[in-house]
């Protein structure tokens, strides 16, 4: 068995003792996008496994439709997150979707043209390549916009959290962290090979997503629990100039006005 197929293994098994261990504690309602989100990739792994060996139709195919499953669950694991930080704050939840809704319309576009650039170069798709290469290669490139837009996305969640001292669930701090880890990550590497295209294509480097992966899973296997469900951490910091008290106030402040003039439209 080669090192790609190891570690999709691997993979497998840790997100299926994840999943296990949500249910077992009756935490996969309370955080369904990222369980469906792990769920998906799990199946995505299984279907991997024993396509690689077999392969029914080229595998160009396979991946280019796997991946828009991936953008889908991995685009609402996002916005759940967002909800799920913010909705003690309703106006300021309503603003920030909407806020992120343009932005990230916007951040896929100049990904798209600053990226896919210097992407389709360093592919050489000057060659005229057959269908399914231009494809797969496609695919590539948006799956690296579509990750940065994302990881841009959570970073822009961070910004405004951090300067204020908001509670969550530990549990939600934990898929937080992972979730941002894990997209920063995979970002690195999808840039990396395509602006060092030399190592495309070696066994130890196109098994490095699955090890992300699992190092993700493992993160979340030891830090879910279901007193992380009661046990509260603050996201934000408390700034030595300004009093933790005055903080809050400005966030209660700035929800109460943006609920109000979300009345008055």
């Amino acid at each position: 068995m080669s090192w790609i197929s190891k570690s999709q293994v691997v993979d497998v098994v840790l997100a299926s003792i994840l999943l296990i261990r949500l249910v077992q504690l009756k935490l996969h309602f309370n955080y369904f996008p990222l369980f469906v989100y792990v769920f998906s990739e799990c199946l995505l792994s299984l279907t991997y496994l024993p396509f690689r060996h077999y392969q029914p139709f080229d595998y160009r195919i396979f991946f280019s439709a796997t991946a828009l499953i991936s953008w889908s669950t991995t685009i609402w694991a996002v916005y759940a997150l967002l909800i799920s930080i913010l909705k003690q704050l309703p106006g300021i939840l309503r603003f920030s979707l909407w806020f992120l809704n343009i932005v990230f319309l916007i951040w896929i576009s100049l990904s798209a043209f600053l990226t896919a650039r210097h992407g389709y170069s360093a592919y050489n798709l000057s060659q005229k390549p057959d269908f399914l290469t231009q494809l797969a290669v496609y695919t590539n490139i948006s799956t690296l916009v579509f990750t940065l837009a994302e990881l841009l996305v959570i970073l822009s969640i961070l910004a405004f959290v951090l300067r204020f001292p908001i509670r969550v669930p530990r549990n939600l701090a934990a898929f937080s962290m992972g979730f941002c880890v894990l997209l920063f990550l995979n970002v690195a590497y999808f840039l990396f090979l395509t602006y060092v295209p030399e190592f495309r294509g070696l066994p130890l480097v196109s098994g490095v997503p699955a090890l992300v992966g699992m190092l993700c899973l493992l993160y979340w296997i030891a830090s879910v629990n279901s007193a992380g469900e009661r046990a509260e951490v603050t996201l934000g910091r408390e700034w030595q100039s300004v009093p933790k008290e005055r903080l809050v106030r400005q966030l209660e402040a700035m929800n109460a006005a943006l609920l109000r003039s979300r009345e008055q439209a």
